[in-house]
This record gives C-alpha cells, sequence and structure tokens, in this order.
C-alpha cells in the first residue's frame, strides 16, 4: 500500500475530518516527492556514514517516524504533526550546514510545508460546515439508536 487513506488514522487524535485529510495529503505527498528520499528512514550513523549524526542532532525525526505516529493516531493536534514534518528539515539543516545541496533540498521542503499550513486555514463558512457535517454525523449515529417502540405521538407537547 502507496498512501495513507483517510480511514487509515484512528480518530483518537483531536483534529477534525478536514485537518486529518490535510495530514494525509500532505504525508502522501512527501513520500511521494523525489527530494525527500534522504529523509523517508531514521538515520543510521553506521550505513548513511554520518558517525556523529547523534553528537550533533539531540532530537532525529524522519518520515517514517512521522507516518506511523498520524497512523497510530498519536498526534493531538495539526501543530504537533507540523512541527514533526518541520524537525526532520531542520536538523538536516543543521547537519549538513549552509549552502550545502542537502541545506537547500531541505528548505525548498519546509517552503512547501509552510505553504500547504496556508492552505489549511479555513474561512469561516468552511469551518461552519465542518462543524455542520460532525454535527450531522452524531445525529445520524443518534437516529440509528432510537428505540424500536419509539413513536413521535408519544412525547408530550
Amino acid at each position: 500500500k502507496s498512501g495513507v487513506e483517510k480511514n487509515d488514522c484512528p480518530k483518537k487524535m483531536d483534529i477534525n475530518d478536514a485537518q486529518r485529510k490535510w495530514c494525509i495529503k500532505v504525508i502522501n505527498h512527501l513520500f511521494k516527492w523525489k527530494l525527500t528520499v534522504f529523509f523517508r528512514r531514521p538515520i543510521d550513523p553506521a550505513k548513511n556514514e554520518f558517525p556523529n549524526y547523534f553528537q550533533i542532532i539531540q532530537k532525529p525525526m524522519d518520515l517514517e517516524t512521522v507516518k506511523k505516529t498520524l497512523l497510530d493516531g498519536n498526534y493531538p493536534n495539526i501543530d504537533s504533526f507540523t512541527a514533526d514534518l518541520q524537525l526532520i528539515f531542520e536538523n538536516a539543516k543543521k547537519y549538513h550546514g549552509q549552502n550545502t545541496i542537502m541545506w537547500f533540498i531541505a528548505e525548498e521542503i519546509l517552503q512547501w510545508i509552510e505553504k500547504m499550513k496556508e492552505k489549511l486555514i479555513l474561512s469561516s463558512d468552511e469551518i461552519w460546515y465542518n462543524e455542520l457535517v460532525e454535527i450531522q454525523k452524531k445525529i445520524d449515529v443518534h437516529v440509528s439508536k432510537m428505540p424500536s417502540t419509539f413513536t413521535f405521538s408519544k412525547i408530550s407537547k
């Protein structure tokens, strides 16, 4: 399975459906983007020829870890999701240093993430509509549990 689907993410995250869809769209795009090939797996200093990586980078992060955290529903909000994404590329910039190819690649990806965050900001109409959809889902569940003996004529006026 190459991409993440909306239903792959448990609902224990404290984000709404629109935000969840956004996270999935972002992580899927990052995995398809050829520039991110260096950032998909955790750094292995021996394999990746970065023996001093953990002396320079105190909090390593990679796209595979972000994807797993997303799928496990362990991001409490959008900010924690984007913070981990940004950490990946800030780590690359810090480790490789300014004016290196890796610095420029990481900067390009960070700029794309910022553009995607701007698209996440919803209008008041979109927020209202998304809230309405969530309320309708709750009503549908409630109606599906209606007692078989219920009739409107039994409701006192």
